[in-house]
């Protein structure tokens, strides 16, 4: 059972999470609500996502420096499923980031600090393809850097 998810291709792994984000999207959208809700909702699920892609940076971490066996294992695992995972949030904040300029004014800070994140999501999304391509210790570090800068501004945009 370990070899097969160590050898997980990315559509595989994308399938798999494809069955728990489909029952997710059912609740969001069997839910009574107004559109908006249901934006906010896309995005705070969206970014459950990303931040368990996230997570990976730790556990890289935490391998580094404590190399229990089990968390070689896990991480080994969960590597498998970081780009599914950032795959899936994208696709759950994409409504959040096209449908929210109808419900505020393009030059409000809400509105300016979404459009940063979204920048800055972008920018994690092409260093994360570029260090698939070819990982060097210059991608590596790009896309560690964006993805923190991500994260800083996603909670600035929440927290406004």
């Amino acid at each position: 059972m370990r070899r097969f998810f160590f050898r997980l291709t990315f559509l595989q792994s994308f399938l798999i999470l494809g069955t728990p984000t489909m029952m997710l999207i059912l609740l969001l959208t069997a839910a009574p609500s107004s559109s908006y809700e249901m934006l906010v909702n896309s995005a705070a699920a969206g970014f459950i996502y990303v931040l368990l892609a996230f997570f990976l940076y730790p556990l890289l971490i935490a391998v580094k420096h404590l190399r229990f066996r089990k968390l070689v294992l896990f991480t080994r695992v969960y590597i498998r499923f970081h780009i599914a995972l950032a795959v899936w949030g994208a696709l759950m904040l994409f409504p959040h980031a096209a449908g929210m300029p109808s419900f505020y004014p393009v030059l409000t800070l809400k509105a300016m600090s979404g459009s940063a994140a979204a920048a800055a999501f972008m920018a994690v999304l092409l260093t994360g393809y570029f260090r698939k391509q070819k990982s060097s210790g210059k991608r590596r570090r790009y896309h560690r850097y964006a993805a923190f800068v991500f994260v800083l501004a996603c909670l600035i945009h929440v927290s406004v």
